[in-house]
């Protein structure tokens, strides 16, 4: 009877301590200054939805940036020296800047530190690359 209560007991506890949230896991609190808020309207973009947060470099080092529209990866300094040199005076629907053919993009795999591609991984890239270079569309990875 008494190993069954310590059991019931240990099985409690360890129910109990498991469930704790991470500190990792907690909801940071976001605060985004009214600088900062106003600076992205003036620059035409939408601030809602805009959060903070730390990014790992593939050097390593970590940099705090706000990310915008879900896709703007920018630090404050670089954001509040951006400027619109005269404002939008309207929206691009054409262009005559051509991409001349052939056209080749570079594609970097970084097979050294921490980013590192695994064997498998470049192995990967290597075939995707060739898949698309296969689909002679004007230009090449």
């Amino acid at each position: 009877m008494k190993k069954s209560i310590i059991l019931i007991l240990l099985i409690v506890c360890t129910l109990y301590f498991s469930c704790e949230k991470n500190s990792a896991d907690k909801q940071l609190t976001n605060e985004i200054s009214q600088e900062v808020i106003g600076k992205v309207k003036s620059l035409e973009m939408n601030p809602v939805g805009m959060i903070s947060k730390e990014i790992i470099n593939p050097d390593g080092t970590t940099e705090s940036v706000y990310l915008i529209e879900k896709c703007l990866a920018i630090n404050k300094d670089r954001l509040m020296n951006m400027d619109l040199h005269g404002g939008i005076k309207s929206e691009q629907y054409r262009t005559h800047n051509l991409v001349n053919n052939p056209y080749t993009i570079d594609v970097l795999g970084y097979t050294g530190g921490s980013w590192a591609l695994t064997t498998k991984m470049q192995t990967a890239l290597t075939q995707a690359i060739e898949n698309y270079n296969n689909l002679n569309i004007g230009f090449n990875l």
